[in-house]
């Protein structure tokens, strides 16, 4: 089973694949026809939510619909250098959006310390 996804640098499926080569019954093969659902829809937070409501039942494969979880997270390391190049999205505060995100970005990590100093806070004062 392969899924190919092509997307651009806002993480928006331009085009998706799939292919069955090896399954349990012939109408197997064509359980990824209507991946096509997924083109415009942007890989980022409720990207597996969205692709459970438009792939649900019985009008997807499910295994190559489970596949599709962990490739918005491939996709989003994918660009990192273009990320790393561009400037950060704010929030209404002018703060990076990204600061407390994740691990790496937590305020008070080296990260946020040399990318934002002006955000870095110290152990123990976490900003929400």
């Amino acid at each position: 089973m392969t899924v190919r996804i092509v997307f651009d640098q806002s993480l928006t499926v331009k085009s998706i694949d799939t292919q069955t080569a090896f399954a349990p019954y012939a109408a197997c093969k064509s359980g990824g026809t209507n991946f096509d659902s997924l083109i415009g829809l942007r890989m980022i937070q409720g990207w597996s939510r969205e692709v459970k409501s438009r792939l649900k039942g019985a009008s997807s494969c499910t295994h190559l619909m489970e596949l599709l979880g962990p490739m918005a997270t491939t996709a989003y390391q994918t660009l990192a250098d273009v990320r790393i190049n561009t400037a950060p999205e704010l929030d209404k505060d002018g703060r990076p959006v990204k600061i407390d995100s994740c691990w790496a970005y937590v305020a008070h990590g080296d990260v946020v310390q040399h990318l934002w100093p002006n955000f870095y806070r110290p152990s123990g004062n976490r900003t929400p």
